[in-house]
């Protein structure tokens, strides 16, 4: 089990129904905002459940190949994940997989 403020460095795997990064570590899950599938990150443990948490990107180590750079300036100010960042294809697929396994 992890802790509060532990640093792990996770593979994002999906993305979730909210918008936020789905990755697993000792298979605990954890959902990390302004992420997307396929990025190796740094994060840091924010708040620890019994089943899941949630954790914070505090650095990008290795941008997933559908990630692009947002056109808003000021996206990084907006709370939520912008569509920006992940290519439609890709979004579509992710939507299409949630949809499946519901």
């Amino acid at each position: 089990m992890f802790e509060k403020n532990d640093i792990l460095e996770l593979q994002i795997e999906a993305i979730g129904s909210e918008g936020e990064g789905i990755a697993h570590a000792n298979g605990y899950t954890l959902f990390v905002k302004d992420t997307v599938p396929g990025d190796r990150i740094e994060a840091r443990v924010v708040k620890v459940g019994k089943s899941y948490g949630y954790a914070r990107c505090e650095r990008i180590i290795e941008p997933s190949k559908d990630r692009i750079e947002p056109v808003c300036p000021i996206s990084k100010s907006v709370e939520a994940v912008s569509s920006s960042t992940f290519r439609m294809r890709q979004s579509l697929s992710s939507s299409r997989r949630r949809c499946l396994t519901a």
